[in-house]
């Protein structure tokens, strides 16, 4: 499944001209800015904001982690950001490096959420499109993990973009019935949506094209579970 190119041109307008431009955003272009509304920082952030620097004698992506998630921890997430793209700077493409974007998804969505409580519909909806970039780059390198399409398809209805998701899924599988990870995502955003019996269709229709995978334990147990209230 194409989440970089086919999804983001179609729901995201501007991002998909950085997308198109680039020939395709790979994860190390992800490190740097990408070509959006700027935004002035979170309201929760009342602290002087500074840029982690890297240190260029002694680099350590894991160091850079835990750093980053001390700031989560502590709600400074603009802080935290910059030290997970500095972790993803030293190795973009790595299979550790799937849960670092996790984790700088994490971070862009907690920004997000920030900013649609404060009533900053603008900065949020930016913050918003930064972290389902991140998971969707977590999914390209792990696609096995359900934690990132669970959290994607999170983002996707605090974003607001559940029926543009869902529209551009159905046209994906129309188009290729054997997507299995599309029909995964596709029936988390059901589950998003309340939509139980429709969510179980879709795990079933993935366990048949992809029954001994590691995402096949997932929608089992997910199957299983019972009916609970949405979380925030």
């Amino acid at each position: 499944m194409r989440y970089n190119t086919d999804m983001n041109a179609r729901i995201f307008p501007l991002l998909a001209l950085c997308l198109l431009g680039l020939g395709g955003l790979w994860p190390a272009e992800l490190v740097a800015p990408i070509a959006l509304a700027e935004p002035t920082g979170s309201p929760r952030e009342t602290y002087p904001y500074r840029v982690p620097a890297a240190d260029p004698m002694h680099p350590n992506a894991t160091e850079y982690v835990v750093l980053g998630q001390t700031r989560m921890h502590e709600e400074r997430y603009l802080e935290a950001i910059e030290y997970f793209k500095l972790a993803i700077g030293l190795n973009p493409s790595s299979a550790v490096t799937a849960a670092i974007y996790n984790n700088l998804g994490d971070a862009y969505l907690a920004l997000g959420q920030a900013y649609q409580q404060y009533g900053d519909t603008r900065n949020a909806a930016v913050y918003f499109q930064y972290a389902i970039i991140s998971f969707q780059y977590a999914i390209r390198i792990q696609p096995q993990f359900a934690a990132y399409f669970q959290n994607l398809a999170r983002t996707y209805r605090l974003a607001g973009y559940l029926s543009l998701a869902e529209g551009h899924l159905l046209d994906a599988l129309a188009h290729n019935p054997a997507d299995a990870e599309a029909c995964f995502l596709l029936a988390l955003i059901y589950g998003e949506q309340n939509q139980a019996q429709l969510a179980q269709q879709r795990l079933q229709q993935f366990l048949a094209l992809a029954p001994h995978t590691q995402l096949a334990v997932a929608a089992k147990r997910l199957m299983n579970q019972p009916k609970r209230p949405r979380r925030p």
